[in-house]
């Protein structure tokens, strides 16, 4: 039976405690790329097929369970 390579995406969500002078400033350090994300909680019935990443992948059956 074929394998298939299924790219999937989710929501978590999560807590950050930010020193900072305003509100403002402590969501643009929170959200700042070089933030690291929190340990975060699955928000349920969130996962669904990557439909963008799936059109990219070329072929996504993975022979003999090895992936690419």
């Amino acid at each position: 039976m074929p394998i298939f390579r299924i790219p999937l995406v989710w929501m978590e969500y999560g807590h950050m405690n930010i020193e900072a002078d305003t509100l403002e400033k402590a969501i643009k350090i929170a959200l700042d790329a070089e933030t690291p994300l929190p340990e975060g909680n699955y928000v349920d019935e969130s996962v669904q097929v990557d439909r963008d990443a799936l059109d990219l992948e070329e072929g996504n059956h993975v022979e003999d369970g090895k992936r690419p």
